[in-house]
């Protein structure tokens, strides 16, 4: 059995036999939902990616030039093309601040479409509790069955989602890069505190 603080005026629960998953921008922790991303991935798996990308990119450009393409030497376009890859990481990092600010606001606006949490408590009288999800002490409480089938609909072993786990605490925000594996393994763990 776990427990649910509601204020007074939230009778509603009761009467409508519905519950409110919250999502992340209702929180009351400004930073919950939200890892410090501090870049978009490391040099090496960029160039990686620079290095997959750039030359199919930039032969469809040169494609758009049709037939006067033959006119300039294959070495100097090979030269101009080294040199221009040269510079793809420096440009990227130079504008990688601002696509950050862009990433989070997107990062945000999808986990508030498509995440709700509901949390829950493992007692039912404590004071801190009742002092601040009950509305000063004056409101209710719920006791709910976790053993009910809603509280595990596990799609698979491997699913993180749909299914009660206990919320893990820590002292500072996780950082994440959004390529590296950091990024993956903090979007997995935060099944946690997501599904359910």
């Amino acid at each position: 059995m776990l427990y649910k603080y509601f204020a007074p005026h939230r009778i509603d629960v009761l009467q409508n036999c519905r519950i409110r998953f919250t999502p992340p921008a209702a929180f009351n922790d400004p930073f919950e939902f939200r890892p410090v991303l501090k870049t978009v991935g490391s040099d090496p798996e960029l160039q990686q990616q620079i290095d997959l990308d750039f030359n199919k990119l930039v032969d469809a450009e040169l494609a758009k030039i049709g037939p006067l393409l033959s006119l300039v030497p294959k070495a100097q376009l090979d030269r101009l093309r080294a040199n221009a890859r040269d510079k793809v990481l420096p440009l990227f990092r130079s504008v990688e601040p601002a696509l950050i600010t862009l990433l989070k606001q997107k990062l945000d606006e999808e986990f508030n479409k498509h995440f709700g949490v509901l949390c829950l408590s493992e007692v039912w009288d404590s004071i801190l509790m009742w002092g601040h999800y009950a509305y000063s002490h004056e409101g209710f409480v719920i006791g709910i069955d976790t053993k009910h089938p809603f509280f595990n609909q596990r799609r698979s072993a491997s699913d993180e989602f749909g299914f009660l786990r206990q919320v893990r605490y820590q002292k500072s925000r996780p950082i994440v890069s959004l390529t590296s594996s950091e990024a993956l393994d903090w979007f997995e763990t935060q099944g946690g505190c997501v599904g359910l």
